[in-house]
């Protein structure tokens, strides 16, 4: 016969084996999300008015081509992203048209581009010399290979019905209709040309619409492709609203060189959030080409994005600039610092640098310390928010609202921070616990996190002391 059950802490009279159960501790603590970037583009190609996501760039200029503002997911790309979300702006716009003949010289098949576009596309069918049951299918824009493929013709399936097919179920560029009647045989073409269509017309509120698509995904900084002040006002309102729904990312915008100083200094001042980096001006890359603009934006973007939480940008080097597009004097740089833009400078060896590490937020609210006006600090704490709320949100609604369940919730939280400690972004000493001003109920707890995040080394003050000596 069983002895009995215990409670935590209680100890029994009579000997025996007592028992308890509890719901077991969630392992897993959520690693950190880095790099990963939402950003809107306009472009020649590719799905309008939808999110698509992208590991590499290669898959970037595949879909979306080369124009536009297609660059700026390049950069990014080429700066550290490891995922980016991509939204091609706009509405309406046309799609260009391919007309292939049958033997008999009747229309056959009518190729449509998949995405409303400006490009001309070129198609080329032949029957190559290593087979007569297939024929060969290249697809180019300009004089680059988009698709090639081949299929079968002495097959019992119609010419005509075996090259749709083939189109429908491989072509990036075209879809594929019958025309009216039997059709049976394809005329070969060499380079075809499409009719040129018109890119989607893009206006401010396809920015609006961009923003609301990202809302779905999870991403740590948020990038724009125009230094438009209009568009920065949406952002602004769109990224309030985002933090009021606990979005956990950055946003970076900016402006031209060519816009003045205190003009820009001033725009950056509005912004006046932990949440927006407002990048002052660019930089002449080793090409001797002036990067400036939402091209710079995208580069210092990936750079600030990709940055783990335990390192801060203050005098990280940009690659590929060989001297900024300002040199300004001392009291300038300050300036840019007190109105929080962040600007570039040569370092001693003249290489291009971060001159600081500071974003927007100029005024602090009364929750708010010094701390949130570094890239580096509030990289950090928006870091601990999303991985303790990914690490806790599993448990919800599994375990008991008892002492048992409040128990599993700190183990979770400490092992988050104590990873955040071991990486070198939190002080030791951090730690949750149950807020004593607020007993737990039938269904809420209240904890307090007790961290403190690490800044860089950022300012060395040198106090030489020389002794003169007299003797020879």
């Amino acid at each position: 016969m069983m002895t009995g059950t215990y409670d935590p802490g209680e100890t029994k009279i009579r000997p025996g084996v007592y028992r308890r159960y509890t719901t077991p501790e969630k392992k897993t603590v959520a690693e950190a999300i880095n790099g990963v970037f939402a950003i809107p583009i306009q472009a020649d190609f590719g799905p309008v008015g939808t999110v698509q996501v992208h590991t590499k760039a290669e898959t970037v200029e595949d879909m979306y081509g080369s124009g536009g503002t297609v660059k700026g997911v390049l950069n990014l790309f080429d700066n550290g992203a490891s995922k980016v979300y991509v939204y091609r702006l706009g509405s309406e716009g046309t799609k260009g048209i391919l007309e292939l003949m049958d033997d008999q010289g009747e229309k056959a098949v009518t190729l449509e581009t998949k995405y409303p576009t400006k490009l001309v596309f070129s198609l080329t069918l032949k029957q190559p010399l290593s087979s007569s049951s297939k024929k060969e299918v290249t697809i180019y824009q300009g004089s680059s290979l988009k698709e090639k493929f081949t299929y079968e013709t002495g097959s019992e399936e119609n010419e005509v019905d075996a090259f749709i097919r083939e189109i429908n179920q491989k072509s990036f560029v075209f879809t594929a209709v019958k025309a009216d009647g039997e059709k049976n045989s394809l005329a070969q073409v060499s380079q075809k040309e499409s009719t040129a269509g018109t890119n989607p017309t893009v206006v401010t509120g396809n920015y609006e619409e961009a923003f609301e698509a990202f809302e779905a995904y999870t991403w740590n900084a948020l990038v724009a492709d125009t230094t438009d002040t209009a568009v920065h006002a949406l952002l602004k309102a769109y990224m309030q609203r985002m933090k009021s729904n606990g979005c956990a990312g950055i946003c970076v915008v900016g402006e031209s060189a060519e816009v003045d100083f205190a003009e820009r200094m001033s725009h950056a001042k509005e912004f006046n959030s932990e949440a927006f980096v407002y990048v002052g001006s660019g930089f002449v890359n080793k090409n001797g080409e002036k990067i400036d603009g939402y091209e710079a934006i995208t580069v210092i973007a990936g750079i600030i994005g990709s940055c783990p939480a335990n390192q801060s940008i203050v005098h990280s080097v940009i690659a590929d600039a060989v001297e900024p597009l300002e040199i300004l004097s001392k009291e300038k740089y300050i300036q840019a610092i007190e109105n929080g833009m962040l600007m570039l400078s040569q370092g001693p060896e003249g290489e291009v640098w971060f001159d600081s590490g500071i974003n927007t937020l100029n005024v602090l609210e009364e929750n708010q310390d010094a701390g949130w006006k570094k890239i580096r600090r509030t990289k950090t704490r928006f870091e601990l928010f999303d991985r303790l709320h990914r690490t806790i949100s599993p448990v919800i609604g599994k375990i008991n609202c008892d002492s048992d369940g409040i128990a599993n919730v700190i183990k979770l939280a400490k092992d988050v921070l104590d990873a955040m400690t071991r990486e070198g972004k939190l002080m030791d000493g951090a730690d949750i616990y149950e807020d004593p001003q607020e007993p737990h109920g039938p269904e809420d707890v209240h904890f307090i996190v007790a961290a403190t995040d690490l800044d860089s080394l950022e300012k060395v003050y040198l106090n030489y002391q020389f002794n003169f000596s007299a003797e020879a």
